[in-house]
């Protein structure tokens, strides 16, 4: 029988290590596919900066610290080695060694520059003040929160997730860790530190790289929250000794603790082959700017780059191209409470040519160029639009330049500038075509009113400027929304992956009573029901009602949520749900507001698949590694009995450590110890 159970553990044993070998196979081989395009962003070969020139970035104490605590905040993603202070001694020697010479100040500064506050005169300090001052409204118009974070807030590119990809970093401590020539050179063009990040190149005036350096080194935001204890240290023997030993010492640390996985360090091989770094495309086309600006880092297309933006395959169906020529120069704002486009400052002839390749390449087949109709829309039409847009609540989420309007979508006040009519005339028809999980109503419009509330959005053409701020845009919170997973690299098997378990979340997310009701009722009627929505607008009447003190049957709320407004005398700013959530799920909304009203109406129990739960197909290798792992503890409690029975030792007389030993180790080679141990303890009259 043992001779069987051995044979059956070695064939499970081996299907299992077979199908481990494959799955590894098969990761590598996708990892390794090259990518249909060769400038993605997040085809990053190392995750970390080069550390080559590190002393030219970060100050000798700043860099003590890291080396020494990485942890001290939490933002931090590098690990904690443990190193002694000694050890970081040694490292900071070898990077010292392998370090370029100091290069020339890129600019001439002041004489303050290097002043702490408290040693600037008066006069200095306005000096100071006014431009930090400037540089804090370049912070604003790059956009730099989005994807950098600052004791907490901002950072909306990584969705709230860690991901190592996007290069947002925290900035809590730049203003005290940061060399003022570094950060300016890096401002003006960061690929020339750090070739694989996916930061933009701005292309700041001297004025506002200026600027925006004072304001990174001097405001406070930028420093730590409480005062640190200052500890000088005395770097400069260690630095400047070149110490032999030191050097190697340090060498060998930042070998053995596999530093150069992350970060390219001269004179350190690499433990595994790194991807080839493609080279940047030609300056004057389009692929070099998507290239230096780094469009892929937030907008995908043609299957790759982030998922933070829209999507750009479709762009040259969407969207006007003199009215994308003049964005891309100066970027207004088109949704309040959402993404928002950093001013990259393009010459207008890099926008022309930004423009003119989404006008040729980003074509849906699926939208026409104009309204439908074979005619062209005509005054009544247009006034058509305009009462069905009142009758059909659009201004509860949008602003449009008519008296007051809501923030939740983007506003319509110049649409007719921006959309193409054609797509506008597509969306309203199909509003989920694009973004299955957008919180629009599908309205089921016909024909004839499409064309019309098209011809009307259409005709909203300002003569001056692109964005006018509305009559009211309600008070500005963030939109709560789905789980994002921020930017995922989205080519090839692995990126597929990704975008899946992104949109898993989000159903997942949806799939929920509670889920659905902050995805769609939760703007106008609160998070708790009480109907004080964070983004319903002051000046729209009537007032979102108070669920939680709501006196309604299961059967008359599926009426409200589904049906039309007129249908159910309710509130035309409240839209008709039936066409847009699932039957099953806008039965789960019914009876999450039942319990938002304190009503123990429940329904019958529902299965877990009702829930939002799908039950998934275990993998078979998991199975066969399942199946294994019996196989092993079978052998293992079979040898354990046969060990009892061969050396006659009642059960409950083994000690409870030598049971484990039995049951953890082989039991042939314990079985002879025992048996030694046992004959030894007879011969000295004690009883085991």
């Amino acid at each position: 029988m043992n001779r069987w159970v051995n044979h059956w553990i070695g064939l499970i044993a081996a299907a299992a290590l077979g199908a481990a070998v494959a799955l590894g196979a098969a990761a590598a081989q996708t990892s390794a596919s090259p990518s249909a395009a060769p400038h993605d962003p997040y085809r990053r070969t190392k995750n970390g900066p080069p550390l080559q020139n590190i002393f030219h970035k970060v100050n000798p104490e700043r860099l003590f610290q890291m080396l020494a605590q990485p942890k001290h905040y939490p933002a931090a993603r590098m690990p904690d080695f443990q190193f002694s202070q000694e050890e970081v001694l040694d490292i900071m020697a070898y990077l010292k060694s392998i370090g370029d010479p100091p290069t020339p100040a890129p600019v001439s500064w002041p004489a303050w520059a290097d002043k702490k506050f408290d040693a600037l005169s008066d006069q200095e300090s306005e000096a100071v003040f006014a431009l930090a001052e400037e540089g804090k409204k370049v912070w604003s118009s790059a956009r730099c929160s989005i994807c950098h974070t600052i004791h907490g807030p901002g950072g909306s590119l990584i969705g709230g997730y860690v991901d190592l990809r996007a290069g947002g970093i925290d900035l809590q401590i730049a203003g005290v860790k940061l060399q003022r020539d570094w950060l300016y050179r890096w401002l003006q063009d960061p690929k020339r530190y750090f070739p694989d990040t996916l930061m933009p190149r701005f292309r700041f005036s001297e004025a506002e790289l200026r600027a925006l350096t004072e304001y990174i080194l001097r405001d406070e935001v930028f420093r730590p929250a409480s005062p640190e204890a200052e500890e000088p240290r005395d770097f400069g023997g260690v630095l400047a000794s070149g110490n032999p030993e030191r050097i190697s010492r340090g060498k060998r640390l930042m070998v053995l603790s596999r530093c150069v996985l992350c970060h390219d360090i001269k004179g350190i091989s690499e433990l595994l082959p790194p991807s080839a770094r493609p080279q940047p495309p030609q300056p004057g086309s389009f692929e070099f700017l998507a290239y230096d600006l780094r469009c892929l880092s937030c907008h995908s297309f043609a299957g790759q780059g982030g998922t933070y933006a829209p999507e750009l395959a479709s762009e040259g169906s969407r969207l006007q191209k003199d009215w994308l020529a003049r964005y891309l120069q100066t970027p207004d704002i088109i949704r309040p409470l959402s993404q928002q486009m950093p001013k990259l400052n393009l010459t207008e002839e890099e926008a022309a040519l930004v423009a003119s390749y989404m006008e040729k390449s980003g074509r849906d087949a699926r939208i026409p160029e104009n309204i439908p109709g074979g005619r062209p829309v005509t005054p009544a039409e247009i006034e058509r639009g305009r009462a069905l847009y009142k009758v059909k609540g659009c201004f509860a989420c949008h602003s449009i330049g008519e008296g007051a309007g809501g923030v939740v979508g983007p506003t319509l006040e110049t649409v007719g500038t921006r959309l193409q009519s054609g797509y506008i005339w597509y969306h309203l028809k199909n509003p989920h075509a694009v973004n299955p999980y957008s919180a629009e109503p599908d309205y089921g419009l016909t024909d004839e009113e499409a064309r019309a509330l098209a011809a009307y959005l259409s005709s909203k053409k300002p003569s001056q400027g692109h964005f006018q701020q509305g009559a009211s845009v309600g008070r500005r919170h963030p939109l709560l929304l789905p789980p994002r997973m921020g930017p995922v690299f989205v080519d090839g098997a692995a990126g597929q992956e990704l975008i899946h378990r992104r949109d898993q979340a989000r159903q997942d997310f949806l799939a929920s009573p509670k889920g659905i009701y902050l995805h769609y009722c939760a703007a106008c009627h609160g998070d708790d029901g009480k109907g004080e929505g964070r983004l319903w607008s002051t000046e729209l009447s009537p007032k979102p009602a108070d669920l939680t003190v709501l006196r309604a049957d299961k059967g008359t709320l599926l009426k409200w949520i589904r049906d039309d407004p007129p249908a159910v005398a309710k509130s035309n700013l409240c839209p008709p749900w039936g066409r847009t959530i699932p039957p099953e799920k806008i039965e789960r909304l019914a009876q999450y507001l039942l319990s938002l009203a304190g009503q123990s109406q429940a329904s019958p129990a529902q299965p877990a698949a009702s829930a939002g739960v799908v039950a998934q197909p275990m993998p078979w290798f998991l199975m066969v590694l399942i199946l294994a792992e019996l196989a092993l503890l079978a052998r293992i409690l079979f040898k354990r009995r046969k060990v009892r029975e061969e050396s006659g030792i009642p059960r409950a007389s083994a000690p409870l450590a030598l049971r484990r030993i039995l049951v953890a180790l082989d039991g042939e080679l314990w079985l002879r110890r025992l048996r030694n141990v046992r004959d030894g303890a007879t011969k000295k009259g004690r009883r085991l």
